[in-house]
């Protein structure tokens, strides 16, 4: 009888410890799903500010670069900001010609070549979006001046659905771009003072797009830091399509337990709603009794 009621003790003591534990991991779950939402929501509200600004103030190329030069040094997940300038085939010839007089020796158009997995100078087409301006720009990532990024699906989608609901969407950076960002928040901008009202108006006053680049890794940083036991992943799922939808901030919860012999892992896994993109957090830990 002792020996059994000692087992029950232990039985008892070791399934409070693990109430203890798993109620440990949801707080630090919670924890981490408010610092990650916290950082996608202030980039968002970086490149709205942003979009505001390029349409409240006439500011050279100097002040500009000035500007998105400390928007990086004060957000250490945001790795570059790029401005995008929306060209027509017809204004091309003319576009190539300014940039190069600005500075950008021998500047053409170009795009990724997939099957020689390399860059070639753009083919006629009826529009372009490019790379005119990155902040910081570094040898690894110069080659994304004069890139027109419209040749990526994921990016054309994005534009599509910001004409339609003057919204920023986050997207995964294309593979074509050798440097290490691993999404970026996009928003389009356009000719004038006042946002478009239709989507008529929105195509007729498209000026480009600005893109922020974000570095994953960094923005688990602070996190990682004083949550070392805990893993994180973060990943996205298709783009909205729907304006309607994409306006729909919602969230979905999902906790489970894998119990072993010598282990529990934890796992908690978050749905969440940013610039018309459905995330994923994973976030998980192992409990050894």
């Amino acid at each position: 009888l002792y020996v059994v009621l000692v087992l029950i003790g232990g039985l008892l003591v070791m399934l409070a410890d693990l109430q203890a534990e798993k109620k440990k991991f949801q707080n630090y779950s919670d924890l981490v799903y408010h610092g990650v939402t916290q950082r996608l929501l202030t980039a968002e509200g970086v490149i709205t500010a942003l979009v505001s600004f390029g349409k409240s103030s006439d500011i050279e190329n100097s002040d500009q670069e000035r500007v998105l030069r400390d928007l990086v040094n004060a957000y250490p997940y945001i790795s570059a900001i790029a401005i995008l300038d929306w060209v027509k085939f017809l204004d091309r010839s003319g576009y190539e010609r300014d940039m190069r007089e600005q500075g950008m020796a021998g500047m053409h158009i170009r795009e990724y070549n997939d099957a020689n997995d390399t860059f070639i100078k753009a083919p006629t087409r009826k529009s372009y979006l490019v790379t005119r301006l990155l902040v910081p720009l570094e040898p690894e990532t110069s080659q994304l001046l004069g890139l027109d990024l419209l040749v990526d699906k994921e990016i054309k989608e994005a534009l599509s659905i910001s004409l339609k609901n003057n919204a920023a969407s986050l997207v995964e950076v294309p593979d074509f771009i050798s440097v290490k960002h691993d999404m970026a928040l996009l928003k389009n901008t356009y000719f004038g003072r006042q946002a478009p009202k239709t989507l008529l108006e929105s195509k007729r006053h498209l000026n480009g797009v600005i893109i922020l680049y974000l570095d994953q890794q960094k923005i688990f940083t602070s996190i990682r830091d004083n949550l070392p036991e805990i893993d994180f992943e973060l990943s996205l799922t298709e783009l909205r399509q729907s304006d309607d939808d994409a306006t729909e901030n919602h969230a979905t919860h999902s906790y489970s337990e894998k119990i072993s012999p010598l282990s529990v892992v934890f796992t908690d896994l978050q749905q969440f709603n940013i610039a018309n993109r459905d995330v994923m957090l994973k976030v998980s830990s192992e409990y050894e009794p």
